[in-house]
């Protein structure tokens, strides 16, 4: 499987080859040789951005963008490995936003927005991107508006699991799960971390 990355100031997508562990071999899908280093593959892209957000689409095998703390409020879907990018006009979109989270539900085949801010304003959003049709939705609110958090995808129990961020500078340190059956949000209290903000997350 491929390792997706960015570089400051400007998108660009590099592919490396990773060593995939049992666990994750029924993901892998194969890949062309690369050198074990940083490589521009793609330079047409969407404009300079920060404080966006990333997710992959693994059932259509396309990387997909929104947003920034620039202002955008576009959609782009880079095709796995090798592009190209290609901006997905959609009738509806979340608002201007940065510092959001996103993360592919495998289970309902939709990549879920959660979060983030614009001009220091957080948001309680929580919007689906339906990559057949091209088209967001609003979903299940948060219960606390917040930014700077991390989502990830367990797709073992088929949830989404959203861990901290701030509300408008206050700390949101609570763990939220998000099923794939109700898409409700609820609390999870046997695991507290400390409190945090601009954290990641992943599944192992």
């Amino acid at each position: 499987m491929p390792y997706l990355g960015r570089v400051f100031g400007s998108i660009a997508v590099c592919l490396l080859t990773l060593t995939l562990g049992p666990a994750l071999s029924a993901l892998a899908q194969p890949a062309p040789a690369c050198p074990s280093q940083w490589q521009l593959v793609d330079n047409d892209a969407p404009t300079a951005r920060w404080r966006h957000a990333i997710a992959v689409d693994t059932d259509r095998n396309v990387m997909v963008l929104f947003g920034g703390d620039t202002g955008e409020t576009d959609t782009w879907e880079y095709k796995l490995p090798t592009g190209p990018w290609v901006q997905r006009i959609t009738p509806t979109a979340p608002s201007r936003r940065g510092d959001h989270a996103m993360v592919y539900d495998r289970a309902r085949k939709k990549v879920v927005l959660a979060g983030g801010q614009y001009d220091g304003v957080a948001s309680n959003e929580v919007w689906q991107y339906d990559g057949v049709v091209g088209n967001w939705t609003l979903a299940t609110l948060l219960p606390q508006a917040r930014t700077g958090h991390s989502m990830a995808y367990d797709s073992d129990r088929n949830v989404i699991v959203l861990y901290g961020g701030l509300d408008s500078g206050t700390n949101a340190f609570d763990v939220l799960e998000r099923t794939s059956s109700d898409l409700t949000h609820s609390p999870l209290t046997a695991f507290q971390p400390t409190l945090r903000f601009s954290n990641a997350s992943g599944v192992r």
